[in-house]
């Protein structure tokens, strides 16, 4: 959320050549580049019965599904063939989080009793479970403003670069413009934690003078809680910064660190699972932003 208006406050803030790094010890929250595989897995069948499919099988596997972290992304009658055959009336596809999640659902005793009637309603069924590629933890989205149209850009699904660097890509014809670029992650206790992330921005940007870089921490519930404001005239066009807000924020020091005149209510610092980057003119003066910014290293540890 974008606060009426744009101040600097008083923040453990430092800006350094790329390089740093949290200490080994700390426990690490949050990581950009920690990846994990999915599992998927698709099921072809020639439902014989759809009466029968349905209410002794499909509804109370569907439940089972989701008790166990799954959920279908594709359940369907109809296809198109493009090459080969797909002899069957339905095709789904279901995701779960891990392969051991989907293996546990399978054997579990809830879904074994089920099978006999998915059995007895067709006359076909091929089945197959397998692991996705790897993907990072942190998912990220970019939100328009005003008349600017950013465009995201994340690494490829095969991409084999450790770092996983995040590509924005504003382009605006007008002088009034803000986007705000979101990293969204399993919800932490952010109390008492170290934020970092390296950045990259283009020399346009640094050159007009007139652009904030505000970075705020998003609740469960949607409250939002401002960490600080960088200049892009603290950068050095095309060369990583890292920007990092670091100490306790629990008791007296929590005015430090985190800014309360949001449009909404502050955010619960014990469930917090989105990480806001937000662009914009400083202090509402226009600016023109074009160019790529980077993100890269995001990281919340304690």
């Amino acid at each position: 959320m974008i606060t009426n208006s744009l101040k600097y406050i008083s923040v453990v803030l430092s800006l350094v050549i790329c390089g740093s790094s949290t200490a080994q010890e700390q426990k690490v929250l949050v990581d950009q580049n920690a990846k994990a595989k999915a599992a998927f897995l698709i099921l072809q069948a020639d439902i014989a019965d759809k009466e029968s499919f349905f209410t002794s099988y499909a509804n109370s596997a569907e439940k089972v599904v989701t008790a166990h972290g799954g959920r279908a992304l594709v359940a369907t009658f109809d296809k198109d063939v493009l090459e080969g055959s797909w002899d069957n009336n339905w095709t789904i596809i279901l995701k779960f989080s891990s392969l051991s999640a989907a293996t546990n659902w399978y054997y579990s005793d809830a879904y074994q009793t089920l099978i006999p009637y998915r059995h007895a309603a067709t006359s076909f069924g091929n089945m197959i479970l397998f692991e996705g590629t790897a993907e990072s933890l942190v998912k990220w989205n970019v939100t328009q403003f005003d008349s600017i149209s950013p465009t995201l850009i994340t690494p490829g699904t095969l991409s084999t670069t450790p770092e996983y660097v995040i590509t924005v890509s504003p382009s605006t014809t007008s002088t009034k413009s803000w986007f705000v670029v979101s990293a969204m992650f399993e919800t932490i206790n952010y109390r008492g934690a170290t934020l970092s992330l390296e950045m990259k921005v283009p020399q346009s940007i640094i050159s007009n003078g007139d652009l904030d870089i505000q970075i705020s921490l998003k609740d469960t519930a949607g409250g939002i809680s401002k960490l600080g404001t960088v200049r892009a005239t603290n950068f050095t066009a095309d060369n990583w910064r890292t920007i990092q807000f670091s100490g306790n924020i629990d008791n007296e020091d929590y005015q430090h660190h985190v800014d309360d005149d949001s449009d909404g209510e502050s955010a619960n610092l014990t469930n917090i699972n989105a990480v806001e980057i937000a662009f914009g003119g400083a202090e509402h003066r226009p600016t023109i932003v074009s160019g790529d910014i980077q993100i890269k290293n995001l990281r919340i540890s304690k």
